[in-house]
């Protein structure tokens, strides 16, 4: 060859590899739309997420190729908690097909730079195949108080429904101010006015309710909020938010509303201990974990509780999560878990002084008797008591430590039975084995009373509620959250 040729071709191949790495650095893949699934899962995640890994595959439809991922993959990287649901497949237009999870197989979704992400299902008519997606909605079919928004009263667990229906359901688009800005260009002001808007409802469009009284909107991490007429429900990816009728959220990721709420609160440990405390009496609180109003009423009326049952009794709301450690640390610092840090099983900590920091102030004597673990870091070590005669308890040790020290010169005196919530885990909260340890601590609860020369505060963290294998609690449900509260001479 030419060496001229060669030299020729030699510098015609560096111009075309310089061009192309110039294209590559240079080039623009266009924008790429979110697309976000939402609903009743654990994780909202967006497909265009790159670090998630999915698996590609080569599909025919219409006699074209396709590069797309499978819905199931998809679905099962957000952790859909319900085994039987619908997806909304939903374009930016507004336009979306429904179809059954049992049918999800062969279901596809893919992206082009037309269309950007389409679903396309193998079997399904063709109208189950949308272009312009923005959102696959996943729809429970099966009602969750665990993962539901839920409505309760007092005695009675009135609404659960999911973010899935509820964004299948009669949600508005409402306008809400998202920002004002101005800017000074030579003398002159360009003002600018941002909106948003946001996918809500009323609480009254879902049940009736009597603004004039008192009603609660609760949480995950343990803050509430009066709920007033003027408010709304943000339906957001996989959660509530409470908006003022301006937008301003008043409660993130709410749980439920409590409406024709009582006054009474387990917080009231706190006020009520140190108010009698600071008029020169002494103080014992009997704190008896899991029991819950519900199973008070069944024991006065089934004759279980003698002496409880003499007691003048008011019905008190726990807090959410209902919950020991968040439960416990609400009554001995009469602030909510958003104030006081302790919102679930995981803290221990307290972000504000208890009760026993005050009391430490006033130079007062206190003691808290335990199980055989410590529950909180408080300023004060609990008395532990293990399991001495192997019964499968502690309580009985503990009543024992309590009636000792309730003879010494305390001016506050804790004392934490577990016998209660314990049987409600293992049998349901009015089983046969609950009811009879209910029983044991109405004599515990009576012998220690008449022993003490003071004000008694009973209550409990939290209730409990049944399920197939035994009970639990931490749901947004009265069985959970209502408890109750009494003050004996």
């Amino acid at each position: 060859m030419n060496k001229k040729i060669l030299v020729l071709c030699i510098s015609v191949v560096i111009v075309c590899v310089i061009g192309l790495l110039l294209v590559i650095l240079n080039s623009d893949d266009g924008y790429i739309p979110q697309l976000k699934v939402v609903g009743d899962v654990e994780k909202c995640i967006d497909v265009s997420d790159e670090s998630i890994d999915y698996k590609e595959y080569t599909i025919k439809h219409n006699e074209k190729s396709y590069t797309a991922i499978k819905l199931e993959d998809i679905l099962s990287n957000s952790n859909v908690y319900d085994e039987s649901y619908d997806v909304l497949l939903v374009s930016y237009d507004g336009r979306f097909s429904r179809i059954n999870s049992s049918q999800i197989s062969n279901s596809y979704i893919s992206f082009d730079n037309e269309y950007g992400y389409s679903s396309i299902n193998l079997y399904h008519p063709p109208s189950a195949n949308i272009k312009l997606l923005k959102e696959i909605v996943v729809i429970s079919k099966n009602k969750s108080l665990e993962h539901d928004f839920n409505i309760i009263t007092s005695d009675k667990n009135l609404l659960s429904i999911s973010v899935g229906n509820f964004i299948a359901g009669e949600t508005k688009q409402i306008t809400f101010t998202d920002g004002k800005a101005t800017k000074n260009v030579n003398g002159t002001k360009y003002n600018v006015e941002v909106f948003k808007k946001r996918r809500c409802i009323k609480a009254d469009d879902l049940i009736d309710i009597d603004y004039e009284k008192r009603n609660i909107v609760m949480g995950e991490q343990g803050d509430y909020q009066l709920l007033e007429k003027e408010d709304f429900l943000e339906i957001k990816d996989n959660y509530v938010n409470l908006l003022s009728q301006n937008g301003k959220v008043k409660v993130k990721k709410a749980k439920g509303i409590y409406i024709n709420a009582v006054l009474k609160s387990n917080m009231d440990v706190y006020y009520d201990a140190l108010h009698y405390i600071e008029n020169g009496e002494k103080v014992m609180f009997i704190f008896l974990d899991g029991f819950s109003y519900k199973q008070y009423k069944y024991c006065k009326e089934n004759g279980v509780i003698p002496f409880i049952e003499k007691q003048r009794v008011q019905i008190a709301s726990s807090i959410y999560k209902p919950v020991t450690n968040a439960g416990f640390a609400a009554m001995i610092t009469g602030k909510s878990p958003q104030v006081n840090g302790v919102y679930s099983r995981k803290q221990k900590d307290l972000k504000v002084p208890s009760i026993f920091g005050k009391l430490i102030e006033m130079n007062k004597k206190a003691v808290l008797i335990e199980g055989n673990i410590k529950i909180l870091n408080t300023e004060i070590e609990p008395m532990l008591n293990l399991d001495k005669n192997n019964n499968n308890t502690t309580d009985d040790e503990i009543f024992i430590t309590a009636k000792s020290m309730i003879k010494e010169d305390n001016d506050f005196v804790l004392v934490h039975f577990h016998g209660i919530d314990d049987k409600g885990h293992s049998f349901g909260d009015l089983a046969d084995e609950t009811i009879e340890d209910i029983r044991l601590h109405d004599e515990y609860v009576k012998q220690l009373v008449e022993n003490f020369d003071g004000k008694v505060i009973i209550t409990a963290d939290h209730g409990m509620h049944s399920t197939e294998s035994g009970g639990t609690h931490g749901d947004f449900r009265y069985e959970d959250l209502i408890v109750p509260y009494m003050i004996i001479d």
